[in-house]
């Protein structure tokens, strides 16, 4: 109902909390499980990564890499990679603007399409890889909240099949 009311002075089209989750890197353990403890990011990361790591356990899980483009432009990109439990992979070195360039240049080899070096979206940009997956939105809370994630969820689940259907197919 803010929303709707207030349209642009709605809270849900703010920015979301910086510094939560307090490292741009990390893995669910590493997310409050308590709601009420969860701030900026956490309640959607926990509730995706709930979901996702049920598909590699017991022996693997997905770790996230919070990025943004820095400057004005409000964006916000969360990749989740896999890695397996026993071996975690290591933080980035590179920049955050460094590893917004490689997430846009992976984007658009994964979708096939091209990606603006200046993207901003009205709705959300998904991408599935091998390895990866990629989500791009705005930073307004309305698109990181915890039923947010569960959408964004079912719709990675449905791309990653898609993507197992074309590599059986070329077999």
């Amino acid at each position: 109902l803010d929303l709707f009311y207030n349209n642009v002075k709605s809270t849900a089209v703010k920015p979301v909390e910086v510094g939560r989750p307090g490292s741009n890197c990390g893995v669910l353990t590493d997310v409050p499980t308590r709601r009420d403890l969860q701030k900026g990011f956490e309640g959607y990361i926990r509730t995706f990564l709930r979901i996702w790591n049920r598909e590699l356990a017991p022996d693997g899980e997905f770790r996230l890499q919070l990025i943004r483009p820095g400057g004005n432009i409000p964006m916000v990109a969360i990749v989740f990679s896999t890695q397996e439990k026993k071996r975690p992979l290591a933080p980035p070195k590179e920049s955050e603007t460094t590893q917004w360039h490689k997430l846009l240049e992976e984007l658009e080899e994964t979708l096939h399409v091209p990606v603006s070096k200046r993207v901003y979206v009205d709705g959300v940009v998904r991408g599935v890889s091998d390895t990866d997956i990629m989500i791009v939105k705005r930073d307004e809370r309305r698109l990181w909240t915890r039923s947010m994630a569960r959408e964004d969820a079912e719709a990675t689940l449905l791309q990653a099949i898609h993507l197992q259907e074309r590599s059986r197919g070329q077999r």
